[in-house]
């Protein structure tokens, strides 16, 4: 997947059938490949967010506990 880091993709069954970074166009490219299937778009993230994330939630729940126990 880091092929496609940033960018959206639309599959179908076990198939990648179309991505870039417009998740309108993506759709439009799949429907047309793909006319009576269902789709599914998501947004493959970048490793750096995934990152970050990470570290804000592990933060807020200490804060959290931090809170709750005064």
């Amino acid at each position: 997947m880091v092929r496609y880091e940033g960018q959206y993709v639309a599959i179908v069954g076990k198939s990648i059938v179309a991505h870039g970074k417009d998740a309108k166009r993506v759709y439009k490219v799949a429907r047309e490949r793909c006319p009576r299937d269902r789709i599914l778009i998501g947004q493959v993230p970048v490793k750096e967010a995934m990152v970050l994330w990470l570290a804000y939630a592990f933060l807020s729940q200490g804060r959290d506990q931090k809170r709750s126990g005064q």
